[in-house]
């Protein structure tokens, strides 16, 4: 499993050519085995063995996803080339999963992972856990 420490960080100075990703981590729950429906999926589409090597790594949400156009090409050529691998199951249908399951095999290029509140984008999970919203 790529170690989630060494992709985080707050600022990227990248020029729009680099190819550089910003993902965001979610709140809660606290890690993927904790997660019926992530662990779940990663299960289906990899199996188990593969699942409890990303047990304890936190959810990455695959909602939003930001970079430059080169890293954003990027993504989206690497998570179009791994789902056709799958014909059959419903793993297929949940791009949550592609997105965690590859983002900690090293398969996407200069991300900069951001823990949850500390970033621009800001989680409902979050808000929710900080009682903002009240």
């Amino acid at each position: 499993m790529a170690d989630p420490n060494h992709m985080v960080g707050e600022r990227c100075e990248c020029h729009v050519t680099d190819r550089w990703l910003r993902f965001y981590e979610e709140n809660f729950p606290p890690n993927m085995k904790e997660s019926h429906y992530t662990y779940s999926w990663i299960k289906d589409c990899w199996g188990e063995a593969e699942a409890e090597k990303l047990a304890s790594a936190v959810i990455v949400c695959s909602g939003a996803t930001m970079g430059t156009p080169a890293g954003v090409q990027h993504y989206t050529s690497v998570m179009l080339n791994e789902i056709p691998k799958f014909k059959t199951g419903e793993c297929t249908i949940h791009d949550q999963s592609f997105h965690n399951y590859l983002l900690y095999t090293g398969k996407f290029e200069r991300v900069r992972l951001l823990r949850a509140g500390q970033a621009e984008v800001v989680k409902y999970s979050w808000l929710h856990s900080q009682r903002v919203y009240e």
